[in-house]
């Protein structure tokens, strides 16, 4: 199992603190972390990573399309949308 770190570090991911996503915005090699990134995204389905994430205790949430968030029942429950007459 990867450390927490690890973990954030090789998902570009920076959930230490506010201060290391400022810093990370200003790294000048990052755009080369970005295909890297995308390869590992790639390696899995979403449903995988989130239950991956969700092990590492990390904060995330995957992106969804407007099909996705209108089909889900949680955003409903939720209020997010609402059904209007019309």
């Amino acid at each position: 199992m990867h450390s927490r770190a690890s973990l954030a570090l090789a998902l570009g991911v920076m959930a230490v603190s506010g201060y290391a996503v400022i810093a990370a915005w200003f790294w000048p090699w990052k755009a080369a972390l970005f295909p890297l990134i995308d390869e590992a995204f790639r390696s899995r389905s979403t449903a995988e990573w989130c239950e991956l994430l969700a092990a590492a205790d990390l904060r995330f949430a995957p992106v969804r399309d407007h099909a996705e968030v209108v089909a889900d029942p949680a955003v409903w429950d939720n209020g997010y949308l609402a059904r209007v007459q019309g």
